[in-house]
């Protein structure tokens, strides 16, 4: 499609489900600007495709309640059946897909789970230099171990804008929406600007019969918009910078967080499979109470920096995203406001025409913001093998290990966990005419 598209896209890939996903896919990199296609290329692009597939698994969890003073196994078994609709036309690509779970778990107290999710993205050219990219996402699952298998909303909205997954709450109902909006307008061949908007909201609750924690579970909604301009200064070098204004407000918490942040963002792609993405900048924090909140001080303001780099690195046979970021973002469900601090890594190798591996790790750091001090960092790292018995079949086997250390202050509601999965999936793509 034509135009271009400088925003940022997903980056902290600290939850397990993060790691798979990824390498199903080339994400996009914080702060690239997409060079735009050559006209003729674009003119020409009209496609229509059903995808269809369903997949097959069975998953362990060695703490499936997160409790490390009292392990207690969980054995699920899964299916998942999944559609999509994929057109393309000269002026705009739409994707759609819609995936429907349902799990058996041998735990009596949560006998079947389901999870719905919902994605979809439309490009839409309104001339020859404004284009508009609009992105929503739905999920509801009370499958704990979704998020292991990558399901999760996908849409590539700016990593200030995305909800945090650095937090991995099992054993309870989660319901969470995205929505995105960019203009972007071409004023020259070298230059862009645009404006957006995003919102996200993430809500937890406890099924009967689980764990009590509701009472920590911690719903939140955020508000942002963003302004951003970029420059093309040299044939593999790109510049800008970018504000965005975001307002978190947690439901359970007794404090609304205003975070206003100014980044300058810088893209270097030595070839075009080697792209190394920075983006820093100061960030102001402004925490207002609600008013039922009793003895708490009036509003405080905080001096912080957010930022990040990302390098994407694409061989023939091998690939691998890195990434580190600092950002203001929601508390997962398990805390209010926090800074969070992560680092990951994911790795592809193409071991013959039909072995690959898997190789992923990550690092996340959580500091309360708002409420009574807090903070959790967590580790995990997630290895697996995949086959492919024809074009459509894959059997793939997985392994998953997630760390809390001890000593933290508000890590009551997770816990160590050891995860394994074995899966077999069939995918189906077919022509629905041009």
């Amino acid at each position: 499609m034509a135009g271009y598209h400088s925003r940022f896209v997903p980056l902290l890939l600290l939850a397990a489900g993060s790691l798979w996903a990824q390498a199903g896919r080339q994400p996009g990199l914080a702060g690239e600007v997409l060079l735009p296609q050559r006209a003729t290329e674009t003119e020409s692009s009209r496609s229509n495709w059903l995808v269809t597939g369903v997949r097959i698994s069975n998953d362990f969890d060695d703490n499936a309640l997160s409790d490390d003073r009292n392990k207690q196994a969980e054995m699920i078994s899964s299916i998942e059946l999944h559609a999509g609709w994929l057109v393309s036309r000269p002026r705009f690509n739409w994707m759609t897909d819609y995936r429907f779970g349902v799990s058996r778990h041998q735990q009596p107290s949560a006998n079947t789970s389901q999870s719905h999710l919902l994605d979809t993205d439309l490009q839409l050219r309104l001339a020859r230099r404004l284009t508009v990219h609009l992105r929503n996402s739905f999920l509801e699952s009370t499958n704990p171990l979704d998020r292991l298998n990558g399901n999760g909303p996908t849409s590539s909205t700016n990593v200030f804008d995305q909800p945090n997954n650095s937090l991995l709450v099992t054993g309870v109902r989660r319901n969470s929406e995205q929505a995105a909006l960019d203009l972007t307008y071409t004023p020259g061949r070298h230059s862009l600007t645009g404006i957006g908007g995003s919102f996200f909201m993430v809500n937890y609750s406890a099924p009967a019969g689980t764990r009590p924690i509701s009472q920590a579970l911690a719903s939140t909604n955020s508000v942002s918009g963003h302004a951003f301009y970029s420059q093309h200064l040299a044939p593999r070098y790109w510049a800008g910078i970018e504000y965005t204004a975001q307002k978190f407000q947690a439901q359970s918490g007794q404090a609304q967080l205003l975070v206003h942040n100014a980044l300058f963002t810088q893209t270097i792609s030595t070839t075009p499979e080697r792209v190394l993405s920075v983006f820093a900048g100061p960030e102001l924090s402004t925490t207002s109470p609600n008013f039922s909140s009793v003895g708490r001080p009036g509003r405080m303001l905080s001096w912080s920096w957010a930022g990040g780099v990302i390098y994407s690195w694409k061989g023939q046979r091998t690939s691998m995203v890195a990434n580190a970021s600092r950002r203001t973002s929601d508390g997962g469900g398990v805390l209010g406001t926090v800074r969070l601090t992560g680092v990951s890594i994911d790795l592809k190798q193409q071991l013959t025409h039909r072995w690959s591996a898997l190789l992923g790790a990550s690092y996340g750091h959580n500091q309360l913001l708002t409420g009574p001090p807090g903070t959790i960092s967590t580790y995990s790292a997630a290895t697996g093998l995949a086959f492919r018995l024809n074009r459509s079949t894959t059997f793939d086997v997985r392994y998953w290990r997630g760390h809390i250390p001890a000593g933290n202050t508000a890590a009551n509601t997770l816990g160590d966990h050891n995860r394994y999965s074995v899966a077999l999936a069939y995918d189906f793509q077919s022509p629905l005419g041009r």
